[in-house]
């Protein structure tokens, strides 16, 4: 009954889902309005076009002039005939999207080129986005777990689940679910959030020294000495990324294959951490959504960091932020954002 009830709410949003009769187009607008996903479908549409199924994603910024310009886009195909729905919803901060599918269990936050950075399945028998109307841009995960029906609110950035709601049988309704943390982030996942949003640059500076050590570490013959370097560079995040970045240029120049295999799954692993948020610590459609997360921690960082980064003088809210978003520019060598004159 609950896919019967997720199926029609996919059919009422054409716009941003596909319905049984084929492979159909989607496309999604975050709810600011900044960013967009296209899916186009590159076997044809409609009852004729029932699979193999092959789509074109592609994830879109709106420029000041109002024209689309594409931040990434890549191919992915499912190797069936089978009745197809798929629903995407574009992340209001520049990082990519969720997409969930008739063909898949699980809802997953991809990058700009497709790289998969969370998966929402976790313990969920199954899970679906859903997006009740083309206006509703705020999209709710609908899941089971342990046999029971689950609808939380998603922040989509982060793809995490929020504000759990469980099925209630008696009053035909979703209710607050016990205490128990159904949609629970990990202590590692909270922890890089927190220190990601307040990193600098200057910080980075200040810890290349230890990013060198630990890829150093990393690049070991010694397995036990490779794993204390992963770590330590995990631990590291944002200051890790431009060091190695620079050894995974220098190894594939080298063609050392064996050690550039090395490095590349913990660069994967701390963009992962990071949700695909290129420099969160200044990314201001980032810290404006993070003003109203529920997480009381996560609010008071991204109000201290507004404050830290935004002009003197500056009001950090989200509504300030929108209306002058276009006017501020990064300054490097002040480490904070300056009007435009």
């Amino acid at each position: 009954m609950r896919r019967a009830f997720l199926l029609l709410c996919l059919m009422a949003d054409a716009a941003s889902a596909q319905c049984c009769l084929g492979a159909q187009d989607g496309e999604h607008t975050s709810a600011n309005g900044l960013y967009r996903v296209r899916a186009t479908s590159q076997t044809g549409t409609g009852p004729q076009a029932h699979g193999p199924y092959r789509f074109a994603f592609a994830y879109e910024e709106r420029d000041v002039d109002g024209t689309w310009r594409e931040l990434g886009s890549f191919e992915r195909s499912w190797d069936t005939d089978a009745h197809f729905s798929m629903t995407v919803c574009a992340s209001p901060t520049g990082n990519g999207f969720l997409l969930s599918t008739s063909m898949d269990d699980t809802v997953v936050l991809l990058s700009r080129d497709g790289r998969t950075l969370r998966d929402l399945r976790g313990d969920k028998e199954r899970a679906d986005i859903a997006l009740w109307t083309p206006e509703h841009r705020s999209p709710y995960l609908v899941a089971q777990v342990d046999g029971l029906d689950l609808r939380a609110q998603l922040f989509v950035p982060f793809a995490e689940a929020i504000h759990e709601r469980c099925w209630s049988q008696t009053d035909r309704d979703y209710t607050a679910t016990p205490e128990q943390r159904v949609f629970a982030i990990g202590d590692e996942q909270r922890r890089f959030w927190l220190a990601m949003l307040c990193w600098s640059e200057a910080q980075a500076r200040d810890q290349e020294p230890r990013a060198r050590a630990a890829i150093s570490q990393a690049s070991s013959a010694n397995a036990e000495e490779r794993e204390r370097g992963r770590a330590a560079l995990v631990q590291l995040g944002m200051s890790a990324r431009m060091p190695l970045a620079n050894a995974i240029l220098a190894a594939q120049g080298d063609n050392d294959d064996e050690l550039r295999a090395r490095l590349v799954p913990v660069r994967d692993r701390i963009d992962q951490l990071a949700c695909g948020h290129d420099a969160p610590h200044r990314n201001l459609d980032l810290l404006a959504a993070l003003l109203t997360h529920p997480d009381e921690e996560l609010r008071t960082v991204a109000a201290g960091q507004l404050r830290r980064i935004l002009p003197d003088g500056s009001s950090p809210t989200a509504d300030w932020i929108q209306r002058r978003r276009e006017s501020l520019r990064w300054d490097a060598a002040s480490d904070r954002f300056l009007e435009k004159r």
